[in-house]
């Protein structure tokens, strides 16, 4: 499907990887249509996220409530109602001298079959294969393990790239010298 236009910006979903992977630069971007990060600029400067009650007609009310009470409904998906999920990680750097670029892209959609969207399948298969691998004794990663620690084991990194296939979820992986 033609989706047209899109506008990248920076968001937070980096999350441990902060912490867990020592590199002088990182960035996530979201893609959304034009204009979509302005709108929520101005929701956020305006105080529609706050979580700090205010009074409204003689009742407390926390912005952040009313602005999920508004938006949530709104942005839910009609029934099979197509998407799509888009990923590209870029990694640069140096291996045996020399200097790399690494690229692994996702495109999944929706799955009119079983109805399932894509962010669905996205998330939701990597999180119960890796729950059947630890089940099973196939990743022994003690304590809280985030996922980027998947990628230090390399028999279950290929488990879970070959299970997420079977289920149409393809990576495309492309490595060029810089």
């Amino acid at each position: 499907p033609k989706i047209g236009t899109l506008e990248a910006f920076n968001t937070d979903g980096l999350r441990s990887l902060l912490y867990t992977i020592k590199i002088p630069s990182m960035k996530e971007k979201t893609l959304r249509y034009p204009g979509y990060a302005e709108k929520m600029r101005m929701l956020r400067e305006t105080g529609f996220f706050s979580d700090i009650p205010i009074e409204v007609g003689g009742a407390k009310v926390k912005p952040i409530d009313l602005t999920a009470k508004l938006l949530f409904p709104k942005w839910e998906l009609e029934e099979g109602e197509e998407e799509l999920t888009v990923m590209r990680v870029i990694v640069q750097g140096e291996k045996k001298g020399k200097r790399l670029c690494y690229t692994y892209d996702l495109l999944d959609y929706y799955d009119k079959n079983e109805k399932t969207t894509s962010m669905s399948r996205a998330t939701g298969f990597p999180c119960a294969i890796m729950a059947r691998l630890v089940a099973q004794g196939e990743f022994q990663y003690l304590g809280i393990c985030p996922p980027e620690y998947i990628g230090r084991e390399h028999e279950a990194y290929k488990k879970v790239m070959k299970e997420l296939e079977k289920r149409n979820i393809f990576y495309k992986e492309s490595i060029v010298e810089i």
